[in-house]
């Protein structure tokens, strides 16, 4: 087993292809620029890396760790400090295909830096950059160092989003009903029936297990907002602490998501992971980074599948016809070990709320302003369902 692929986003170092080197060894220091990067001290890139099966050259998707090791004084040798990525760290591995991030150390010398590649098998538990492994492979290359970059100053950046929920979504035209909006029960709104139940003012995403107490409020509604969302930006997919924006948007018919308040202020040479919440529906995230153009942070998660894993399986968005839609059925948010997955709990929302009509509730699926069978249709539909979007 070892390295098909090693490459550096947005660098000139992309070695696709490579299979897998005689004697377990790749020396790719004299490559020229091919395969070198110029990198930056103390900034973050992003790597990807394809495994391959040292035996027929395919695919293969058995777990093996990888290393990074980076030459920072100059010295000739990799020690322990030098070490920039490796998989035991967090607990991961690779598994086919590994996507994640290192960073320079901002004391790095300048100038061409040897960088070591190192993959082996998971019974190996020795981390080391020249220790003899029974099973992986070791690649090098040459990285050019120009010091401590100077990011640019962070500015406002405006989204471009678009997300459907499976509930009220009508595939014969993409887009989805209005029936909360038309009925007058979104938060703020004035009932429209005699029966109706006023919701107070203000987002729904200020109780567990969200916590946001955002400001976002309206009580005139265009008439194509189908209900809010709950918006967040990471710098890390995996780790929830690192987002640095959160706001509730107005999710229209058409797929689109509105924000009320200013554009974030973000670092433009970072890429952030966008993640979506709806108070009753599976919540999405972007299956990679997303990096700004022009002004704009944009992703629709209509047209793809967004973030999903395969071990352990777990589920991204549904497709129906042409679009890409978020599962519905996910009513029990509290407590939040139960967000993100639709289980027993979710059908106990509807048997508390079934019969109940003309309000705001968590138990309405498809959110036609009526508690019934048919929002019993999509938990029987999806029940089982559950993302490994960290949150």
């Amino acid at each position: 087993m070892g390295l098909n692929t090693f490459a550096i986003e947005g660098t000139s170092l992309n070695n696709s292809g490579s299979g897998c080197s005689s004697n377990g060894f790749a020396n790719y220091t004299t490559q020229g620029n091919n395969l070198t990067a110029t990198l930056a001290g103390g900034q973050t890139y992003t790597f990807q890396a394809r495994s391959i099966h040292a035996d027929n050259g395919s695919a293969y998707n058995d777990q093996q760790h990888l290393s990074i090791w980076i030459d920072v004084n100059h010295d000739g040798n990799f020690t322990p400090d030098e070490r920039v990525y490796s998989s035991t760290n967090s607990g991961s591995s690779m598994s086919a295909v590994l996507r994640a991030q290192f960073v320079i150390p901002a004391n790095a010398q300048t100038g061409p830096t040897r960088m070591r590649v190192r993959t082996r098998d998971l019974f190996e538990e020795k981390d080391d950059p020249c220790w003899q492994y029974f099973y992986g492979e070791t690649e090098d290359y040459t990285v050019n160092i120009n010091g401590n970059a100077t990011p640019p100053p962070p500015t406002g950046i405006c989204l471009d989003l678009r997300i459907l929920l499976e509930g009220p979504f009508q595939e014969g035209s993409n887009t989805m009903q209005t029936m909360l909006n038309d009925r007058g029960l979104l938060p703020g709104q004035t009932p429209k029936g005699q029966f109706g139940v006023a919701t107070p003012p203000g987002q729904p995403y200020n109780t567990a297990p969200w916590n946001y107490n955002g400001p976002e409020s309206t009580r005139n509604y265009d008439a194509d907002v189908v209900d809010w969302v709950l918006v967040s930006l990471r710098t890390d997919g995996g780790n929830v602490g690192s987002v640095v924006y959160r706001s509730a948007g107005l999710l229209r018919s058409d797929g689109r998501i509105t924000m009320p308040g200013n554009c974030p202020t973000l670092a433009t040479d970072k890429a952030y992971h966008i993640v979506v919440e709806h108070r009753n529906h599976l919540g999405v995230m972007s299956a990679a980074g997303v990096r700004i153009d022009n002004g704009k942070l944009t992703y629709d998660f209509t047209s793809r599948q967004s973030f999903a894993t395969t071990d352990p399986p777990s589920s991204g968005q549904l497709q129906l016809g042409s679009r890409f839609v978020l599962f519905s059925a996910d009513g029990q948010k509290d407590p939040s070990v139960q967000n993100f997955d639709i289980n027993f709990n979710d059908a106990d929302v509807l048997k508390t709320e079934s019969g109940l009509f003309d309000r705001y509730l968590r138990g309405d699926y498809n959110l036609d302003a009526d508690v019934n069978f048919n929002d019993q249709i999509f938990w029987k539909r999806n029940s089982g369902r559950y993302s490994t979007v960290a949150h």
